[in-house]
């Protein structure tokens, strides 16, 4: 029976990219994000299959009780990532190391905590060696990096086996920011061209960053445990707002071997746990803080209240928790449960949102006024020169003691404006 290939994330480093799409960026590749985070490649950047390596150093990692120092066979690495192993792809995983021992991070601010927002600098992985006889490769990940992950309190447990069905890079790359954005809500909306910078994508024109996220997005629904449609909401001239759904499938996400069979599922330390509800109460108990996290007292709440509220309702309350709990954890989580408090946050979110549309259909409105404003002065300047003046002699009558006592400049303007409502009253 194939078993889920699980490993604890944090959502900071599938919001921001980690990897990219393309081969073809030089060495010493920089990308900066508006927003404050900057990446440094000082070799090649990594790609979708140095991704795949890097998720199973952490898992190996998470298995061994969270070891900075891991030793692993190559084997067994390409087998894990779906590569088939032999001498070049053996070369290419050593290619993979060297790029990850080149990543430098930095956020600028922007490094969210589950509480704050902060700023820090780290590195992917410190060192790796290749042993012999054995072949065997060792690699000393970065403790920052790897701490980030253990104690996040802003994390998602991911898959291995679905991260690799995903062969569009693009598909594994939109999967990770929709599970980021997904985390606290069914719904989530974006500009196109915003999603495209946020990926990073090349920014072409909109059909072109419609038709690839399509593609991404027929991988995504047939290889993940999750349905995501996408509406399409055009505002102005090339641009649009993307509106994502997420939909559970009826049966689990799809696996290596057995599309139907049921799958055991085990948490980051290889242990199995019992159902799909076990296992949203872990990822529930990884939004707590780690100071309070193996209390039982908080593990009855958190097991109790998803019994009788739901996944969703809970989420919001202990991310409400963290975020204005002072002292006594346990007492203000159960507050929190039992008034609804995190409501107010999920309410904001849908504030957000609603005013992101009324922001679109204002920028939309206000695209058509000066589309049709600007079809009527072609129209005009399309007149022959005895039906321009037979349409100014009808503004200026139009205008009337409007006009008195006016200089000449302003005049000009005033009677050009109401040709131009004149042209277009008839044109209606």
């Amino acid at each position: 029976m194939s078993r889920k290939k699980l490993l604890k994330q944090d959502l900071n480093f599938l919001e921001y990219p980690l990897w990219f799409q393309s081969e073809r960026l030089p060495e010493g590749f920089i990308w900066k994000d508006r927003d404050g985070f900057t990446y440094r490649a000082g070799y090649k950047p990594p790609v979708r299959i140095d991704a795949l390596y890097l998720s199973y150093f952490l898992m190996e990692s998470q298995k061994n009780s969270w070891a900075q120092h891991i030793v692993v066979s190559q084997w067994g690495t390409m087998k894990a990532c779906g590569v088939s192993p032999g001498k070049t792809n053996a070369l290419r995983l050593q290619n993979a190391l060297e790029r990850w021992i080149n990543v430098t991070l930095s956020f600028h601010g922007t490094f969210y905590d589950g509480r704050e927002y902060r700023k820090l600098q780290f590195n992917v992985i410190n060192d790796w060696y290749l042993q012999k006889p054995s072949h065997h490769l060792e690699i000393d990940l970065n403790k920052f990096f790897l701490e980030k992950v253990r104690y996040s309190n802003f994390s998602k447990l991911l898959d291995l086996n679905i991260l690799r069905r995903l062969k569009l890079p693009l598909a594994m790359r939109l999967y990770e920011i929709l599970l980021k954005n997904f985390m606290y809500r069914d719904e989530w909306s974006i500009d196109a061209h915003k999603l495209a910078g946020k990926i990073p994508m090349a920014k072409v024109y909109l059909s072109h960053i419609i038709e690839r996220l399509k593609k991404a997005l027929d991988q995504i629904n047939k290889h993940t445990e999750m349905t995501v449609p996408m509406t399409v909401e055009p505002y102005g001239r090339g641009k649009a707002i993307l509106h994502f759904k997420k939909l559970m499938k009826d049966r689990v996400a799809i696996s290596d071997k057995q599309d139907n069979d049921r799958i055991t599922i085990v948490n980051p330390h290889g242990v199995p746990v019992r159902d799909h509800v076990t296992s949203d109460i872990q990822e529930l108990l990884e939004l707590v803080p780690h100071e309070h996290r193996a209390k039982v007292t908080i593990r009855n709440t958190i097991e109790y209240a998803h019994k009788k509220y739901g996944t969703q309702y809970v989420l919001r309350n202990i991310k409400y928790t963290n975020s204005h709990c002072k002292k006594n954890y346990r007492a203000f989580l159960v507050s929190a449960i039992e008034n609804d408090w995190g409501l107010e946050l999920q309410e904001d979110e849908e504030a957000k949102r609603k005013r992101l549309l009324e922001q679109a259909k204002k920028a939309k409105k206000e695209e058509q006024e000066i589309n049709k404003l600007r079809q009527v002065r072609d129209y005009i300047r399309g007149l022959s020169e005895s039906e321009q003046q037979e349409l100014m002699r009808q503004a200026i009558a139009e205008l009337g003691e409007e006009l008195e006592g006016m200089n000449e400049p302003f005049s000009k303007i005033l009677i050009r404006s109401k040709m131009e409502q004149i042209a277009l009253r008839g044109s209606s």
